[in-house]
C-alpha cells in the first residue's frame, strides 16, 4: 500500500506511534509499502549544509506536540529526513519491503495538470534536482535490504511526448542503478501513469534485469465505469497500454506493478460501481500475479487543500490512524495475500 509524505515527513505521526502504524500494515496482510517523498525534502538538506530544516515551526504547534507525544524521539531539531529514516527503520524491523516513490518535487497534494509538478522542467520540476534527489535516496538506503526499489516519478501528466519521457527516465534510471545496483528501478508511464504503450516499439534498457514498470488504475481512468461490460473492455484495453509487458519472450517483456488503485471506503459495500471495479481489479491481479499497492494507508493528512487534519476516504486506516476503515475491503483482498513472498519471488 502507499504511505504518503508531506513536507513534514510521513503522514500520521501526530495521530499514533510509528511502530503502531507499521504494525497495522502487518495486521492487514500487506508485505510492502510504497513510501512517497518530495524532492523538496532533499533540496532542503542540500541548502542547509546537509542538515535539513526542523519540523518544529513549520506546522501548527498542536500538531507538532501531538507528533512528539506519540513519538518521544521527535525533538525540536528533528528534520523530515530523520522522521523518514525512523519510518523506514520501523518497517524494516517488521520485515516489510519498501519501495521509495518520488511522488512530487514541491511537497503538495498530487496531482493536477497545472500544479507545476507534472512534467520535466515545469515550475517545480527541476530535472537536475530531481536526479540529485534520486541518487541521494538510492545511496542513503543502499545498505538496507528492506528498501527493495526506487520509483522514479509518480504520475507524469503529459500524454504524448514519448521521446522526452524515454530519454529522461532512462537517464534517471541509470543514475539510480549506479548508486544502488541491487535495487529495482521502477519506471511509470504517461498520462497519470496509465500509458506505457510506447514501450511496445521502444523498450527501455533492462538495467541488468532490475527494471520494473508500474501503472495506476482507477475507475475513472478509461471513461466512466459501468457495471455491465466495463471490466472486459478495460482489461482488453490494458493489453495495449500496460499489461502487454507481461508477455514472455518479447523485446519489451518486463515485470509490472500496479502501484495505485482504490475505492471510497466510506461507502464500500454500498456502491455497485466501486464493487464492480474492485472485482475487476482483483480478477486481473489473481490471473496475472501482478504485485500491487493500494491507495492508501493514510487516514488523514496534516494539511490537504488548505485544511488541517483532512480525512482520506480512500485510506485503509481511519482518521485516528489506529483502526481499519473497512474490514470488508481487506477481506475482499485477502485471497491475494496467500503468497506474501510474491514480490520478492517475482523480482
Amino acid at each position: 500500500m502507499a504511505w504518503t509524505l508531506g513536507i513534514h515527513g510521513p503522514e500520521g505521526l501526530s495521530k499514533n506511534r510509528v511502530e503502531s502504524i507499521v504494525q497495522s500494515v502487518r495486521v492487514m496482510g500487506f508485505n510492502y509499502i510504497r513510501l512517497t517523498y518530495a524532492v523538496e525534502m532533499i533540496d532542503d538538506i542540500y541548502s542547509t549544509g546537509m542538515k535539513g530544516y526542523p519540523i518544529h515551526g513549520t506546522i501548527p504547534d498542536n500538531i507538532f506536540e501531538d507528533m512528539r507525544n506519540n513519538n518521544t524521539w521527535i525533538t525540536e531539531t528533528t528534520t523530515p529526513i530523520e522522521v523518514f529514516d525512523a519510518v523506514i527503520q520501523a518497517l524494516s524491523e517488521q520485515q516489510i519491503m519498501i519501495i521509495l516513490d518520488n511522488h512530487v518535487s514541491k511537497a503538495k497534494w498530487c496531482c493536477g495538470s497545472n500544479d507545476g509538478n507534472g512534467w520535466f522542467g515545469e515550475k517545480y520540476f527541476n530535472v537536475s534536482n530531481w536526479e540529485r534527489g534520486l541518487q541521494f535516496m538510492a545511496s542513503r538506503y543502499k545498505e538496507n535490504p528492506s528498501v527493495v526499489g526506487y520509483s522514479l516519478r509518480n504520475e507524469l501528466r503529459d500524454s504524448k511526448d514519448y521521446t522526452t519521457w524515454h530519454t529522461r527516465m532512462t537517464e534517471a534510471g541509470k543514475l539510480v542503478h549506479q548508486a544502488n545496483e541491487n535495487a529495482l528501478v521502477i519506471i511509470s508511464g504517461l498520462n497519470y501513469d496509465i500509458d506505457l504503450s510506447n514501450l511496445l516499439a521502444a523498450p527501455i534498457d533492462t538495467m541488468d534485469s532490475k527494471l520494473v514498470h508500474e501503472f495506476h488504475w482507477y475507475s475513472w481512468d478509461f471513461g466512466n465505469w459501468t457495471i455491465n461490460g466495463a471490466c472486459g473492455n478495460v482489461t482488453e484495453g490494458l493489453k495495449t497500454s500496460s499489461t502487454f509487458l507481461l508477455e514472455p519472450g518479447r523485446p519489451y517483456s518486463r515485470p509490472l506493478l500496479l502501484t495505485e488503485f482504490g475505492v471510497n471506503l466510506d461507502t464500500f459495500g454500498n456502491s455497485p460501481t466501486d464493487d464492480s471495479f474492485l472485482d475487476c481489479v482483483i480478477k486481473l491481479l489473481s490471473e496475472t500475479r501482478i504485485g500491487f499497492a493500494v491507495w492508501g494507508l493514510q487516514g488523514s493528512y496534516y494539511v490537504h487543500s488548505g485544511k488541517f487534519d483532512y480525512e482520506e476516504s480512500y485510506g485503509l486506516l481511519r482518521r485516528d490512524w489506529a483502526h481499519i476503515r473497512s474490514d470488508g475491503f481487506i477481506r475482499r483482498l485477502s485471497p491475494l495475500f496467500e503468497d506474501e513472498s510474491q514480490i520478492s519471488q517475482q523480482y
